[in-house]
């Protein structure tokens, strides 16, 4: 409930999620748990925020709902910075430094500056684009849909592409470095910056900008707005 699952009894990691267990287990012997219902910020409440706000989640959270605090924070806080964590649970662990970092910088306005953006790496912002799609579907908004699933294809072909330091290695098992055996055959996939992705993000909007405006010269103007719709929906991640 509260995190991932627990790690082999021994390894470098072992000894520190025993002190973690054994941290968590102090805190619950020592505190009565409310049972009251837990206080939700309304919308208008969330829309008046005026301060710097960081908020980072476990996207595996099972005892709140991370996925839905995230997108409600997009949409009614844009300055926030938002992380959602992949494969993390309840309590987020190894996140000293981000969260310092915040807690230096944090000033009115701090993210409308390029130096000050709030997506740490591109893993987080496909996460984000992921979570987004869900909730999309859910929502049954097409636009958003269509705009999601060409984007994250879009980055899944970029980052199939083979590893630049590996296309110069030989298949052979005697050359240095190189693997045999099941799946040696494989490529590696490519590890996309922020700014790589953001870049492919960039070109979806282009794109649809372009192929809007030769619709509206062949009077398609409803397929021309669905266009610009989704181009809009893009558009918010280039500043996450």
């Amino acid at each position: 409930m509260l995190g991932p699952g627990r790690p082999p009894a021994s390894g470098p990691q072992a000894a520190t999620r025993r002190a973690f267990d054994d941290y968590l287990l102090l805190i619950h012997r020592s505190y009565t748990p409310r049972r009251d219902r837990l206080p939700v910020f309304t919308d208008d409440q969330l829309r008046r925020l005026d301060v710097p706000l960081l908020v980072v989640a476990g996207a595996r959270d099972r005892m709140l709902d991370s996925h839905d605090t995230t997108r409600r924070v997009h949409h009614l806080v844009p300055d926030a910075v938002v992380t959602l964590l992949p494969d993390t649970g309840h309590i987020p662990t190894g996140y000293l430094e981000p969260v310092q970092r915040f807690l230096s910088d944090a000033r009115p306005g701090m993210n409308s500056s390029p130096e000050a953006q709030p997506t740490e790496d591109a893993r987080v912002l496909r996460s984000m684009l992921r979570t987004d799609l869900v909730a999309a579907m859910k929502a049954r908004r097409p636009d958003a849909v269509a705009a999601l699933r060409t984007a994250l294809a879009v980055i899944d072909n970029a980052e199939a592409v083979a590893a630049p330091d590996r296309a110069a290695h030989a298949a052979s098992e005697h050359v240095a470095g190189a693997r045999s055996g099941a799946g040696s055959t494989e490529a590696e996939r490519r590890v996309l910056s922020v700014g790589e992705v953001r870049a492919l993000l960039q070109a979806q909007i282009g794109d649809r900008a372009n192929e809007a405006d030769r619709y509206d010269t062949y009077g398609r103007h409803d397929a021309a707005r669905q266009l610009r719709r989704e181009a809009d929906v893009l558009r918010k991640y280039l500043a996450t």
